[in-house]
């Protein structure tokens, strides 16, 4: 079903007029409102700007996420010429590369990533991910209905410091590491612990190359990941035992 996602018609995603209660139309194409594609039950727009878009389809395998990245304008189209060659990935496969990374090195479950990209005289128009919903809330969201604590005790609080950790150790630096893309979400097995997390909107991620430059040199730019993750909790409204509970985890050798 993933490659069924991907392959809506290109330029498709672009469309802004709705009829009630359907999604969006594709524009220009002869199959019809995106609900009344094969086996697409319901899709929402989660949020769309001027470079890009999130839509929440569900189907009959469950919920996915489908981001579109739009290379308008010359000077985007000249910058996309150059995406996913020797120069720079795709918006797309930044993200995709990070969760896979993830998934590899046991730091968060997998998401199932899937990528397609639409290139026009070798210039790249429109590059979309698809991924498999995680499940629970973001943490912007949960303190905005726990202020505090986010309905998380203290212990998880560790764990999520812990989480951070092992993204960092697993190679992989974000500038987006904020509260609403941290997803937590209660574990059906509790043998372990109680939340388990995930980190989503990767798109300006990188991998850190083994070495040196993962713990030593590259370590200045990590912690001012975690103190950006702190101020924006904090804005947010986390105790602040709490958000010493997570750097307390982040910090232990």
């Amino acid at each position: 079903m993933r490659r069924k996602i991907l392959s809506i018609p290109w330029g498709g995603l672009d469309a802004t007029d709705r009829a009630l209660g359907q999604g969006p139309c594709p524009a220009g194409s002869k199959f019809g409102p995106f609900v009344d594609w094969p086996g697409i039950r319901a899709v929402d727009e989660v949020r769309s700007s001027t470079s890009s878009r999130v839509l929440r389809v569900e189907d009959e395998d469950g919920t996915w996420f489908l981001k579109a990245y739009w290379y308008r304008g010359l000077r985007a189209a000249l910058r996309g010429a150059f995406r996913n060659t020797v120069f720079a990935p795709s918006r797309a496969r930044r993200e995709q590369r990070a969760l896979l990374r993830l998934e590899e090195a046991g730091v968060q479950p997998p998401l199932e990533a899937a990528i397609a990209e639409h290139r026009s005289f070798g210039l790249l128009c429109e590059a979309r991910i698809v991924t498999r919903d995680f499940g629970g809330a973001d943490l912007a969201r949960r303190l905005a209905t726990a202020p505090g604590d986010a309905g998380l005790d203290r212990d998880t609080w560790s764990a999520l410091g812990s989480f951070v950790r092992a993204m960092h150790d697993a190679g992989v630096r974000d500038p987006d590491l904020v509260a609403r893309n941290v997803l937590a979400r209660e574990r059906p097995d509790r043998e372990h612990r109680q939340f388990e997390f995930a980190k989503i909107d990767a798109s300006s991620s990188w991998i850190v190359a083994e070495g040196r430059s993962r713990f030593r040199a590259d370590e200045a730019a990590r912690r001012a990941d975690v103190d950006r993750f702190a101020r924006d909790l904090e804005r947010l409204g986390a105790a602040a035992p709490c958000i010493t509970a997570m750097r307390t985890a982040i910090d232990r050798d």
